[in-house]
C-alpha cells in the first residue's frame, strides 16, 4: 500500500508552478478525491490499495496522539531525542511538537511531496508553525535546529544519524504486508544502534512478523493500547525492564513468532532489497521450515491442540523476548524432523 501517484504528481506539480496558494493545492486534491477529511477533522490521502487510506478513519491526529505520543510518554520526559520514521504528512511530528517544547526531532520520510502537503493543510496545532518552517527550510536547503528532516530512503538516511542518540522511536511505515522495507531484521538492528540505552519503539502495527523480526533484533517487546482496532500497537524497548513495557506480548502471539512459520520474519542483508523481494525471501524462508516438518501449524496453535510444554515455557520467561526464545529452541531440539 502506497499513496496514490496521482497524488504525488499533483503536489510536485504545484511546488513547481509560482503563483499558486496552499488553499488551491489542498481544494484541488480535495475535488479530485484524494485528500479525505477524518473523523477528528484532520486530512489523509488515499493510497494505492481500494479504499484504504494513509491514516485510520478515527482521525489522523488522533492516531498521532494516541498511538505514538502518549503510549511514549513524550511529555514527560527531559528533552526527549525522538527519531520520527515515516512521518508522511507530519502528523507526529505535530502531535511531538505541541506535547513538549523540549523535544529534538529527526525526521525521515522518503518523499518530500507529503512533507510539503502537511506543511499546507491547516490545522489549528501547537507546533504547527515549527513544522511548516522546518519543511520551508528543507525545501529551501536550510537547516533547522529543532526539527531535522531527510528525505529519501531511510535505509540510506539511518546510518548518516547518531549512535545511542535517540530516546524514542515512531515507526509509521505503510503496513509490512504491503511494504515490508522498513520492517527487515537488518533495518531494525540497525535501528536499535541508533537509540540510546533508555530508549523505547513504538509502532501502529501489530504484525507477527514484525514482531518477530523486533524479537530477532534483540529487542524487547510489548503490547499498548488497541486504538480503533482489535489488536494493540507494538512497544519495544532497549531493556526488559522498561516501565514503557506495561505488557508482555498475548501468548498466542509468543506461540506463533516461536512455533510456526508465520513468525518468520522479513530479511534484508544488504538493506537494498525491493519490497517483493524481500517479501519473496520471506516466503522461500518459510517453505524451507515447513519442508523440515518441526513448525507446528497456526491452526494447531489457535485450537491449542499442541504440546503443554511451549505454555509452561513461556509463563515460566519474564517477558516476551526470553518466552519466544525458549520455546523456539525447545522446538527445534525435542521434535523430529
Amino acid at each position: 500500500m502506497l499513496v496514490e501517484q496521482r497524488a504525488l504528481d499533483i503536489i510536485s506539480s504545484f511546488m513547481e508552478t509560482t503563483g499558486n496558494t496552499k488553499e488551491n493545492l489542498v481544494a484541488d486534491l480535495k475535488d479530485k478525491d484524494l485528500l479525505v477529511r477524518t473523523d477528528d477533522g484532520t486530512f489523509t490521502l488515499r493510497s494505492t490499495a481500494e479504499s484504504e487510506l494513509m491514516h485510520s478513519r478515527i482521525g489522523a491526529l488522533t492516531e498521532a496522539f494516541e498511538k505514538f505520543v502518549l503510549p511514549s510518554e513524550l511529555a514527560v520526559k527531559h528533552s526527549p531525542r525522538l527519531l520520527d520514521l515515516c512521518s508522511g504528512l507530519g502528523y507526529n511530528s505535530l502531535a511531538a511538537l505541541s506535547s513538549s517544547k523540549e523535544v529534538e526531532i529527526h525526521l525521515l520520510e522518503y518523499s518530500k511531496e507529503l512533507l510539503f502537503l502537511g506543511s499546507c493543510l491547516p490545522l489549528e496545532v501547537e507546533g504547527k508553525e515549527i513544522f511548516d518552517k522546518a519543511v520551508q527550510d528543507y525545501l529551501n536547503g536550510r537547516g533547522n535546529d529543532r526539527l531535522k528532516i531527510f528525505c529519501g530512503d531511510a535505509r540510506t538516511s539511518l546510518p548518516l544519524l547518531p549512535l545511542n542518540y535517540f530516546d524514542i522511536v515512531f515507526h509509521d511505515g505503510f503496513s509490512p504486508a504491503n511494504d515490508p522495507v522498513l520492517y527487515s531484521v537488518e533495518f531494525l538492528t540497525q535501528l536499535k544502534k541508533s537509540m540510546s540505552p533508555e530508549g523505547i519503539l513504538l509502532s501502529y502495527s501489530s504484525s507477527i512478523p514484525f514482531r518477530s523480526g523486533l524479537i530477532h533484533a534483540g529487542f524487547h517487546v510489548g503490547e499498548g493500547p488497541a486504538i480503533g482496532r482489535q489488536r494493540g500497537i507494538t512497544i519495544a524497548a532497549i531493556r526488559g525492564e522498561d516501565k514503557g513495557l506495561t505488557s508482555r506480548l498475548p501468548l498466542h502471539d509468543e506461540m506463533l513468532i516461536a512455533l510456526a512459520t508465520v513468525g518468520t520474519p522479513y530479511r534484508d542483508p544488504d538493506l537494498r532489497g525491493s519490497g517483493p523481494e524481500i517479501s519473496n525471501r520471506r516466503e522461500q524462508e518459510r517453505d524451507v521450515k515447513r519442508e523440515s516438518g518441526k513448525y507446528l501449524s497456526v491452526k494447531k496453535i489457535k485450537q491449542n491442540r499442541i504440546d503443554p510444554a511451549f505454555g509452561r515455557i513461556a509463563m515460566a520467561e519474564p517477558d516476551s523476548l526470553s518466552a519466544v526464545l525458549s520455546m523456539n529452541k525447545f522446538l527445534l531440539t525435542n521434535r523430529k524432523s
